[in-house]
């Protein structure tokens, strides 16, 4: 399974529930969201590239170490 598709189940999950939007600061729960804007989330690193998702999603192996720890820290793994 691609990495959109990952992102995709991750995000919409409640469509497939017949649940509610998530929101999170009054705003829908994305990607983007998670990575880049939610002030609650706590071990935001450092080096994470703020500028677009994409740079922070690149496929090489340190930044998905980086996203990885990023996640498990924030307890998402286990909705992934």
């Amino acid at each position: 399974m691609s990495s959109i598709n990952k992102n995709y189940i991750f995000t919409h999950v409640y469509l497939f529930k017949k649940e509610d939007k998530p929101m999170c600061c009054n705003e829908p729960v994305t990607v983007e969201h998670i990575l880049m804007k939610c002030p609650r989330l706590r071990f935001r690193p450092s080096n994470f590239p703020l500028s677009s998702v994409p740079e922070i999603l690149k496929n090489d192996p340190e930044s998905v170490n980086v996203v990885m720890r990023f996640l498990k820290r924030n307890n998402f793994m286990r909705m992934i």
